[in-house]
């Protein structure tokens, strides 16, 4: 195969241009060309960091259990030695160690070397988990609830722990579907989405650029011409990996949304108002516990139940004040009869106050460990004086999108698939790493000397009515992403382009 020369090999000789004649086919074709690439580096430049940390801290995510193993292992494992406690026993030890604070939780061991987690809470803002050796009962540690390694790094990558909120218009909102317009939703949160969104942006330019328009063979499309040297050599090491991970890259980037505040609540607004089959329980609910309340005892809660409410137990055949609870060993019984999955936990009944005076008796909650394949994501609910099975959410409850952003989800965290699924995401990440660092090296091979080497703004570009309506589309999908494009623009119409200084920075003519 002959090297042909492209126009990214080119390219390298901006800003001086290519020497096509004016309004000719190939000169707009340059140009357009110049546009997208200046487009593809800016958004480069603005996302790729952020894309390096919620690669290294998704990372961290995806191997929580090793990564807890190693840092916590004394409190975590235990030698089995015998029969096991009773859960009631093990509950009570925590109980009289800690008088001022009440039970929330506890989660059985899952496997026979696992000790047994308890968790307690003082108020709203302090929960402990403490953890109990279920052979001897014997207190093995706590921690602070959410504080271990995988729990920072989630927090880094889900709002960069800058948790300021401030007021956005939602979608329930604006439709009068909600008590206000406006809810409170943390900067980090809207970063993390804004720069999630520009990814996009990234990934489709860089599609673009990347596609050869002279290459003899389609086989040279994935060949890195390591033959060559400086910028060319480096571009192909760029572009070569990062369309082989596009799809996948996109699609991390499509199932993280669920998550954030404003794009992820607006997406669960629209599943509730388009699947109207939920199977929401019979029973009265006892508001405002939300199961997505529960994760304040240290489990994570599946995106789909979240927003689900919990039911409430009938009201006891006998005097309130004399009603006995099911015991925590009974309640297991029913959870292994129920098929729950090893690593299950417990939250215990909250009673609250009725709007009608009386008392909303509160339910055991069980759910099953996550991240986990969508089809495992199940939590049930128990009545506390019967110990009867009041209901369940589970795969299928809630609708055909909410089980599809459920496998997303799952698929994003690597449990979807099973250890496949994690090694693909794993190389994703690197992946991203390697990405910024040899955008980086093109960047340092291509700038000028004693200059930043910012690409020119090419003349008379007149963007082509595909890019314009993809433009519009990624725009309205991720508005986050098109309220930025809106500002860009204005920007560069009314400020950059006013003041010589910036003009010449951003490389405008």
């Amino acid at each position: 195969m002959s090297d042909v020369v492209e126009l990214s090999d080119l390219a390298a000789e901006e800003p001086r241009g290519l020497a096509f004649e004016p309004g000719s086919k190939k000169d707009k074709s340059s140009r357009f060309w110049r546009a997208v690439w200046r487009v593809h580096f800016y958004a480069g430049m603005a996302v790729l960091p952020f894309l390096v940390i919620l690669a290294v801290t998704g990372t961290a995510v995806l191997y929580k259990d090793i990564i807890n193993s190693v840092f916590e292992g004394d409190i975590l494992t235990v030698v089995p030695a015998g029969t096991p406690a009773t859960l009631e026993n093990q509950v009570a030890v925590v109980a009289e160690q800690y008088p001022d604070y009440s039970i929330g939780g506890v989660t059985p061991p899952a496997t026979a070397e696992r000790s047994t987690m308890v968790a307690v809470s003082k108020g709203e803002d302090e929960t402990l988990q403490v953890y109990v050796d279920p052979y001897t009962s014997k207190l093995l540690g706590t921690k602070v609830a959410g504080q271990d390694i995988p729990s920072t790094m989630e927090r880094v990558h889900g709002s960069l722990l800058m948790d300021w909120t401030v007021p956005v218009p939602t979608l329930a909102g604006v439709t009068g579907q909600a008590d206000t317009v406006f809810s409170e939703i943390a900067f980090g949160d809207l970063l993390v989405e804004l720069m999630a969104g520009w990814g996009v942006v990234l990934i489709v330019s860089g599609l673009y650029l990347w596609w050869p328009r002279k290459r003899e063979s389609g086989k040279a499309l994935f060949k890195p011409r390591l033959n060559k040297k400086g910028r060319a050599f480096w571009r192909d090491l760029h572009a070569i990996p990062g369309a082989l991970f596009s799809l996948v890259l996109l699609f991390l980037i499509v199932t993280g949304m669920p998550w954030s505040g404003f794009w992820g609540g607006n997406w669960d607004h629209v599943i509730t108002r388009a699947e109207q089959g939920y199977n929401f329980p019979d029973t009265p609910p006892s508001e405002p516990v939300k199961v997505g309340d529960l994760d304040r005892f240290g489990n994570p809660i599946p995106w789909a139940t979240q927003s689900e409410t919990v039911p409430a137990s009938a009201a006891p055949a006998t005097e309130p004040a004399t009603a006995q609870q099911v015991g925590l060993d009974a309640v297991a019984k029913v959870a292994q009869e129920e098929g729950m999955l090893s690593g299950y936990s417990i939250s215990l009944p909250e009673d609250l106050e009725a709007e009608d005076g009386g008392v909303s008796f509160g339910v055991y909650s069980l759910g099953n460990p996550w991240p986990a394949a969508a089809v495992d994501e199940r939590t049930v609910f128990v009545d506390q004086f019967t110990g009867e099975t009041v209901s369940e959410y589970g795969m299928g409850a809630n609708g055909v999108l909410a089980d599809a952003t459920s496998i997303g989800i799952d698929t994003h965290m690597g449990t979807q698939f099973g250890l496949v699924n994690r090694i693909i995401m794993t190389i994703a990440c690197v992946g991203v790493v390697w990405g910024a660092f040899s955008g980086l090296m093109m960047w340092w091979k291509r700038r000028p000397k004693k200059s930043a080497g910012l690409p020119r703004r090419p003349n008379d570009v007149h963007l082509q009515r595909g890019m314009i309506i993809l433009a519009v589309v990624i725009g309205v999908i991720f508005p986050l992403v098109g309220i930025s494009m809106l500002l860009i623009l204005a920007l560069d119409k009314f400020v950059i382009r006013k003041i010589p200084r910036l003009r010449k920075t951003f490389g405008m003519r």
